[in-house]
């Protein structure tokens, strides 16, 4: 389960930006930790007409 989970992080890995749900569940944590990342300055995001990405 692991190594699947690996395998499909590197095969995403290869796009430079990300929605909110999309990095969370890379990063295997909820929308709301990845927000509070954001509020924090730990992980920075871009506003953009169509949502937020980090």
């Amino acid at each position: 389960m692991v190594r699947e989970r690996k395998v499909d992080f590197f095969m995403q890995a290869s796009k430079k930006f990300y929605s909110i749900p999309e990095a969370a569940t890379l990063c295997g944590v909820s929308r709301t930790t990845l927000w509070n990342w954001v509020k924090s300055g730990h992980v920075k995001a871009l506003v953009t007409p169509g949502g937020i990405i980090v």
